[in-house]
């Protein structure tokens, strides 16, 4: 039978294992007592610690970026402009809290799926003929690609997962311990632990469906609750990128436009890695970041219909649109489940850009956001009152064997 989700959450939390204690419930979005400060050089920390009276509390390897608390009763905004204008200062910025966009009130309508319809749901998904996954499941797996996951984990204990898995970093406690379970958090206060438990699970386990031979990194960057930083965020991009991902699966967005952020994305540019991100939930055109950024993949959500979902943003930001309604993938738990959100349509997306890589592993990231779009179909028939904001002339409804027509190369 089909069980709701907030059923089993209620179960989860009477027989889960004492987690860490939540992580301070942010005010206002941003992480309270923080900042996060990048120097010209790494030489200047000291001297800007004992001029403020800041402390550092940790530091990017190799990097004059720092994320700094302040002293007690100090007014966060008005430091951060007093350090702005400090001339060893090359930004200072709030530690902005990051979510996915798929919030609480979609986390509670997940359904999981009992006995053998959980696999055969997965493998028979509608999502597959519409994103015409076809001859390309027999000429390329994704072997040979690191696709990273930045999200709240993915469990270990999953038979569809488990092969692909590789050693990756929690950020949200420090450790190697990235499973993706129920820590009985509440981090946003509203009096429901776990709401986001399952969702990195949730997002690997499309990436697998679709690239099978793909090695998964998962990187920590939310809590169960799906709450994190902006300085988890900017640590887990560099971490994937120094572990030889050659695509990045975001699933988070933040209304501000940090500094950091888009240092950290230029720098998996730079390394030719391919950053694919949700469009997010909010039936907006609204900027958000990294969606908004030209050096991103990012992806709205459609229907088996075609048309748009109507919890996702659209606009000039969207480049492509793929399956985003009552998708199955696989849950923390072992089982498989249904979601809906732009979460899981970035991540069909990273598959597809894990079968282009290993089917030519010498395309630059730009070429293969290029063959995405190219290939994708316009969808402005089925969406009328969206003409030209789910990919425009240039995007829309990815077609995979298509794209990997287009990549040439080698079986892989």
């Amino acid at each position: 039978m089909i069980l709701l989700r907030r059923l089993l959450m209620a179960v989860l939390i009477c027989i889960g294992g004492m987690g860490l204690a939540p992580r301070p419930s942010p005010a206002e979005n941003v992480e309270p007592g923080e900042l996060l400060v990048q120097l010209r050089r790494v030489g200047d920390a000291s001297r800007l610690t004992r001029t403020y009276g800041l402390r550092i509390a940790e530091q990017i390897p190799g990097a004059a970026a720092y994320r700094m608390t302040l002293p007690p009763g100090a007014d966060a905004e008005q430091l951060r402009r007093q350090l702005q204008a400090d001339r060893t200062v090359v930004g200072a910025e709030a530690n902005f809290v990051a979510q996915p966009g798929e919030g609480a009130e979609e986390a509670q309508w997940t359904t999981a799926l009992d006995g053998d319809r959980g696999p055969r749901a997965y493998q028979g998904q509608n999502s597959i003929p519409l994103v015409n996954f076809g001859r390309t499941a027999s000429l390329t797996t994704g072997a040979g690609v690191t696709v990273a996951v930045l999200d709240t984990g993915i469990s270990p204990r999953h038979p569809a997962l488990a092969a692909q898995l590789l050693p990756g970093w929690n950020f949200i406690e420090g450790s190697t311990d990235t499973d993706d379970v129920p820590r009985r958090r509440d981090s946003n206060g509203n009096g429901k632990p776990d709401e986001l438990v399952g969702h990195g699970t949730f997002v690997a386990g499309l990436i697998a469906r679709f690239a099978p031979g793909a090695r998964l990194l998962p990187v920590k960057i939310l809590d169960s609750d799906g709450q994190g930083t902006l300085w988890d965020a900017v640590q887990g991009i560099r971490f994937a990128i120094s572990r030889g991902a050659r695509v990045i699966n975001l699933s988070f967005g933040l209304q501000a436009q940090p500094k950091l952020l888009a240092d950290a994305v230029q720098e998996a540019k730079k390394r030719g890695v391919v950053v694919v991100t949700s469009a997010g939930n909010r039936n907006s055109d609204r900027q958000q970041f990294p969606a908004h950024y030209s050096e991103v993949l990012t992806v709205a959500a459609l229907g088996p219909d075609r048309v748009k979902a109507g919890f996702s943003n659209f606009g000039s930001d969207v480049d492509v649109v793929a399956p985003g309604v009552e998708v199955v993938s696989t849950f923390w738990d072992g089982s498989y489940a249904t979601w809906s959100g732009t979460s899981f349509s970035a991540a069909i997306v990273s598959g597809q850009a894990a079968l282009i890589l290993s089917r030519s592993r010498t395309l630059r990231w730009d070429r293969v956001i290029k063959l995405i779009r190219a290939t994708a179909h316009n969808v402005d028939a089925w969406n009328p009152a969206h003409r030209g904001q789910l990919g425009g002339s240039e995007g829309g409804l990815v077609d995979m064997d298509a794209a990997i027509r287009a990549a040439g190369g080698r079986t892989g």
